[in-house]
């Protein structure tokens, strides 16, 4: 039985990760403003338009939490120190990567179906009572479309994740130190994700995802993707 701490799956899957943050990126620039930062009825209107750059982001979403069911067990196993925080958070990343999986691929089905009613609702041809009623309907479905709608385990518990990781992979000696500072600075601003949404500021969920999502998390799982092919590329040569 090969019991090698990580693998070549393990690392190519979390270099695949961090570029699926990246890919994210890219569909939110191509999101219209009024997706981005409008009020509910205007992001509903602009998805029925354009619908580009939505699903750019939740199908990046929801592939790179497939990925990362391979990712993160390569991760912890790479560790190889603190076994009972290691497993924590193993079982931390892959319930906060499976959520955001299945959150994606949920609104991916529906999010453009609800615009498209939505859409519907308002033309004034379809102006009648029942059309009203429709849009009130469709807005408060809208707000529990998402399954992690203060984002508590995308980011929040995938935050944490990434925190332990930091903090262990740079005790261990897996990771450099700065690679260690990346992720806790990541999960920081993943926490202030988390702050954003649970007291509506909706600005400053802009900033800290746009940060730590986009920016450090790609460079934090590239790297770590490295890490993981440099350790077993070693291990392969001293075989």
């Amino acid at each position: 039985m090969d019991s090698r701490p990580s693998s070549r799956l393990g690392a190519g899957a979390t270099i695949a990760l961090g570029i699926s943050y990246l890919a994210v990126g890219v569909g939110y620039l191509l999101q219209p403003e009024a997706q981005r930062s409008g009020t509910a009825d205007q992001n509903l209107l602009s998805l029925a338009d354009n619908a580009t750059g939505f699903r750019v982001v939740n199908w990046s979403l929801a592939l790179g939490g497939i990925v990362a069911l391979a990712a993160v067990p390569a991760i912890c196993s790479a560790i190889r120190a603190n076994r009972d925080w290691t497993a924590w958070a193993r079982n931390l990343g892959v319930v906060g990567f499976a959520v955001a999986t299945v959150n994606a691929f949920r609104t991916l089905a529906l999010g453009v179906i609800e615009a498209g009613h939505f859409a519907y609702s308002v033309d004034p041809a379809n102006a009648d009572e029942i059309a009203i009623i429709n849009q009130v309907a469709i807005l408060n479905d809208n707000m529990r479309l998402s399954l992690d709608t203060d984002g508590w385990m995308s980011f929040g518990v995938v935050g944490l994740f990434v925190l332990l990781t930091s903090v262990l992979g740079t005790r261990s000696g897996f990771l450099p130190k700065a690679l260690g500072a990346i992720g806790i600075l990541t999960s920081v601003l993943y926490a202030l994700v988390v702050v954003g949404f649970t007291s509506g500021n909706s600005d400053l969920v802009a900033i800290a995802a746009a940060a730590g999502g986009i920016v450090l998390a790609p460079v934090f799982f590239i790297w770590t993707g490295l890490r993981l092919g440099a350790e077993q590329d070693g291990l392969a040569g001293g075989a």
